[in-house]
């Protein structure tokens, strides 16, 4: 038993909450099947990932405060036609990020613009590895734009020259 305690205390210091969680359920899982020592560290390497990530996003979710949780998925293509489904999934793939380019939604209230700009920041939290803070501030201002407008219930004639 005092193995047990000294091993879950080192796997907390290590900061491994899901091995200390899962070791001893899958380590008889692992006896029991025969599997090897190798293929057990790597089920319980993999389940610690897989949580981190999990959290990861959670985290990344909560900060960008997003105004609606709307995945492209969910968007009805057929009521806008004048949004482009493959331009958008396009743009779901973040190269606009890497050049640093910005994206600008103009249109009548109920068109969407809300649902396709949460639906791109999703795409970039849950489909990459790790978030750069390119990403992380371009949720941000887009949550932030969309509180404003909500806020003042105004939306701006023209944009200040930069």
């Amino acid at each position: 038993m005092q193995q047990n305690t000294l091993l879950e205390s080192y796997l907390r210091q290590l900061k491994l909450p899901t091995f200390a969680q899962n070791y001893a359920a899958m380590a008889s899982d692992a006896a029991r099947t025969g599997l090897s020592c190798e293929r057990y560290l790597l089920a319980l390497c993999e389940a610690e990932l897989a949580q981190r990530d999990a959290n990861r996003v959670e985290r990344c979710i909560a900060q960008a405060k997003l105004p609606v949780l709307k995945e492209l998925s969910q968007f009805d293509w057929s009521c806008v036609p004048g949004v482009s489904k493959t331009r958008v999934l396009e743009l779901a793939q973040g190269g606009y990020i890497a050049h640093a380019e910005p994206i600008l939604m103009i249109g009548n209230p109920g068109l969407g613009k809300t649902h396709v700009a949460t639906g791109l920041a999703l795409e970039r939290v849950v489909g990459r590895r790790h978030l750069n803070e390119l990403a992380l501030w371009m949720i941000l201002i887009c949550s932030m734009l969309v509180r404003v407008q909500r806020s003042t219930n105004a939306v701006p004639s023209s944009l200040p020259p930069t």
